[in-house]
């Protein structure tokens, strides 16, 4: 992974593209929630779940920067 897949992923978040957003994804997602028991699992569930997530929100501005070595 480098920084411009991460950077792709956190401008579809705020955009709320989630066709773009699906492209970041493994096939084999997996998304853990503290709300929920059981995990969501492969890529067109978690679409859904993050779909669905943005939907509720106005507005999202990801500002992360990941450093390594």
């Amino acid at each position: 992974m480098n920084a411009d897949h991460v950077e792709a992923y956190f401008k579809a978040m705020s955009g709320k593209e989630t066709t773009k957003l699906a492209e970041h994804l493994s096939e084999s997602v997996v998304l853990l929630s503290p709300v929920f028991p059981e995990p969501f699992e492969g890529r067109e569930t978690v679409v859904k779940i993050l779909s669905g997530l943005l939907a509720t929100i106005d507005s999202l501005d990801v500002n992360l920067t990941f450093a390594s070595g």
